[in-house]
């Protein structure tokens, strides 16, 4: 018999012949009764319950009789109990922590994940979720398409190269590096025959536009820079100057023309603009000479820009004394550079201005 079958089966009630017994002893068996009725009674430790069966009490009489008893070893007073309920706060933060595991969010995020699962005020809720709208409004602000989506109309290029053309050809232009280009900017957003104003309002477009006109002035300023170059002849590295054969101021004029417009171009020569040309061979030499082969660096028209300014700035922006600063600088050139085969050029064929210079 196993030692649980000792609580399964109750014990048999013990029958006493009191006759038999002496009143001591008949006491001694009593009181030996009680001790193993002790003995045999559950403890606190371990108490059988029997639960009630609807209409039939503890026990359970089966067809043949036979009683059948529950046993039930827990003690209710030792029973489970019942978990705490974790904090609001603890739980929206491990939620949080998980979420944001799965999502894969740098720490950073992560963090401000768990922050905002402990507002509780649905004000103060709000205001964050609506501060990171705006926050991802800007961002999404940056983003910049593809250059491919934009399709800059065709006769807007013809503008673009137009202006371009113009403005690198100017006899007055006050720069080259940089202010060509906003010039150029300026006068297409004048103009919405140019650039539809669907095209002005599209951040994206103007950008491309903007792209593709510097661009050209990059291009323009290359064919200049060589056209002068080639005018020089060879150069020696020892003495430190050009020999020649040299090119003309007027002849150099007219291939600046057509290198930077093509032979169709519609800038006319002009004294000032042949006298903008020498300035510009002037300013080359000038830096070509500090080199050992003659070829001057991409500074050169940061060079000739703050030439420009130290000109205006000398002359205190008269115009008529700057007119006569680059009248000398051709006079020089004319000297320098002259093809004595051919003869001396004569400028007085050329005209002061060009009528249909202006592109505003």
């Amino acid at each position: 018999m196993s030692s649980l079958d000792a609580f399964l089966t109750p014990p048999a009630p013990l029958e006493l012949n009191s006759s038999s017994l002496s009143p001591t002893e008949g006491s001694d068996c009593v009181a030996s009764n009680a001790k193993s009725a002790a003995l045999v009674a559950p403890t606190d430790e371990c108490r059988l319950t029997m639960p009630d069966i609807a209409g039939e009490g503890p026990f359970h009489f089966d067809q043949n009789a036979t009683p059948r008893m529950f046993l039930n070893l827990r003690d209710p007073g030792s029973a489970t109990p019942t978990p705490r309920p974790k904090k609001l706060a603890d739980t929206m933060a491990q939620y949080a922590t998980t979420w944001g595991h799965t999502l894969q969010l740098k720490n950073g995020h992560q963090d401000e994940l768990i922050r905002a699962s402990q507002i509780k005020d649905p004000n103060l809720q709000f205001l964050y979720i609506a501060g990171l709208i705006f926050s991802l409004k800007d961002e999404f602000a940056l983003v910049r398409p593809a250059d491919t989506a934009v399709a800059v109309p065709e006769h807007t290029e013809g503008h673009i190269e137009r202006l371009t053309v113009r403005g690198i050809l100017d006899p007055a232009a006050s720069g080259y590096k940089t202010r060509p280009g906003e010039k150029a900017m300026q006068t297409l957003k004048k103009h919405p025959e140019w650039v539809p104003l669907a095209l002005l309002e599209h951040k994206p477009t103007m950008k491309m536009i903007k792209t593709k006109v510097n661009g050209r002035f990059t291009h323009h300023r290359a064919d200049i820079k060589d056209a002068i170059s080639k005018s020089l002849g060879t150069f020696d590295a020892l003495d430190q100057k050009f020999d020649g054969p040299f090119t003309p101021i007027m002849r150099l004029t007219a291939i600046v023309i057509t290198e930077v417009g093509g032979r169709s171009c519609e800038v006319k020569m002009t004294i000032p603009l042949v006298a903008r040309i020498a300035f510009l061979r002037n300013m080359y030499v000038a830096e070509a000479i500090k080199t050992l082969d003659g070829k001057v660096g991409g500074h050169f028209w940061d060079e000739v820009d703050q030439g420009l300014q130290k000109i205006r700035d000398t002359q205190n922006c008269d115009a008529v004394k700057i007119s006569q600063v680059f009248g000398r600088i051709l006079d020089d050139d004319r000297v320098k550079y002259q093809d004595l085969d051919a003869g001396e050029e004569n400028l007085d064929e050329l005209a002061e201005v060009d009528v249909e210079a202006d592109y505003n």
